[in-house]
């Protein structure tokens, strides 16, 4: 009997050792997760940057059409002007001679 009670001390000794070290382990690791994020919150956060990016698609989407409609406008308008300065400068004589 003094066999296994010496045996169960020792285990105990090392199991109140083991304990020691992990203690100040335990607390550290309380410290982060006290500063992150709950499931929740992340959820909550992806949601309003989805709900954001949204928002530029559509934006993105308005000004794609935007700068079409000005390259249309400029082509429009700019084909005529060029052929007219052309015309202009091969009657002058100052383009091609």
């Amino acid at each position: 009997m003094s066999e296994t009670i010496q045996r169960l001390e020792t285990d105990v000794a090392a199991i109140k050792a083991t304990l020691a070290t992990l203690a100040p382990m335990i607390v550290r690791i309380d410290e982060r997760l006290a500063h992150m994020a709950t499931k929740a919150e992340v959820t909550d956060q992806f949601s309003k940057v989805t709900f954001d990016l949204s928002g530029i698609k559509s934006d993105v989407r308005v000004l794609k059409w935007q700068v079409g409609a000005l390259m249309a406008i400029a082509v429009v308008i700019g084909l005529p002007s060029l052929w007219l300065l052309v015309r202009t400068a091969a009657k002058v004589g100052t383009l091609f001679g």
